[in-house]
Formats: structure tokens, sequence, C-alpha cells
């Protein structure tokens, strides 16, 4: 099999809000509305054979994620995924998760212009949503505090 096929691997939301993992020309693409402030980054390459492309999404303090990507566990580093962003939270995205397509209102409008929906052609298997660490400054955390400094004390 050709590097993975063209397509939308995974679309979560719209031009409001949202993320998109993509493959263009053999070249997987992450791009985020945050809140209409599109951010499109490019993985480089990928050779030819099959791949596991991997988003994941660090909380940090605040409202705010980071985002990486890997392909076969090594994280492309350079234009791979935008700056810190903002947590989209509230009503957006209004839009579901979209598997192998981005359907009806695109989370990027420049890749919507050039391919309407991009379908994924080939080698999909699979998307996998796994929850990570919580926020440094999650409710658990932030009621956790006071029992670990009085644990100090005891």
């Amino acid at each position: 099999m050709d590097a993975p096929g063209d397509g939308v691997l995974v679309s979560h939301g719209d031009q409001g809000g949202g993320y998109v993992l993509y493959v263009e020309d053999g070249r997987p693409h992450f791009a985020y509305s945050e809140y209409g402030v599109l951010q499109e980054s490019d993985a480089g390459p990928v050779p030819r054979g099959p791949h596991e492309i991997a988003v994941s999404v660090t909380a940090e303090k605040g409202p705010r994620r980071r985002f990486s990507v890997a392909v076969d566990g090594v994280e492309r580093v350079e234009r791979a995924a935008p700056d810190s962003v903002h947590q989209l939270i509230g009503m957006a995205p209004f839009q579901g998760i979209s598997v192998g397509v981005d359907r009806r209102s695109a989370v990027s409008w420049p890749l919507h212009q050039r391919h309407v929906g991009f379908r994924h052609t080939e080698g999909l298997r699979s998307v996998t949503y796994r929850p990570g660490a919580a926020a440094p400054d999650s409710p658990a955390a932030v009621a956790a505090a006071p029992r670990e400094a009085a644990a100090a004390f005891e």
C-alpha cells in the first residue's frame, strides 16, 4: 500500500471550532479552528507502507491545550501541530466526530475548497480516542491540593 490514502482520517467540529487530521499528497496534516482562527500544520512526508498516525492532546493550565502529531510513534516536531491553543468549550464544536470524511461545515475551509468532504480513499483501519491526564488545574487537582498539603503535616 502507498502512504496512507489521501483524505480525512478524523474530524470534529466546524469552521467555528474543531480539528481535522487528514492526509494530502502523502503528507499528514492537522488543522485546528480556534473559534474561527484556523491553524494548519504539515507533519511532513510519510514513506510508502502502512502507518499509525496519532494526535496527542496535553491539557495545560487554564483552558489551553497543546497538540502533537506522531507517525509510527515518532513525534513530528517541525510544524506538525499548532502552538498552544484555547480549549473549545461551550457549544463549540457544534458538529460531532466524523471518521473518513469532514461532513457538513468543514473545519478547514481551504481544505474544503480543494476537496469537498475529502472522503478518505484507502487504508484507514480505525480511529481510537483514549483519555489522557487531567489538566493541572482541573477540579479534581484543585480539590486534592488541600488534602495533599494537610497530609504533609501528619
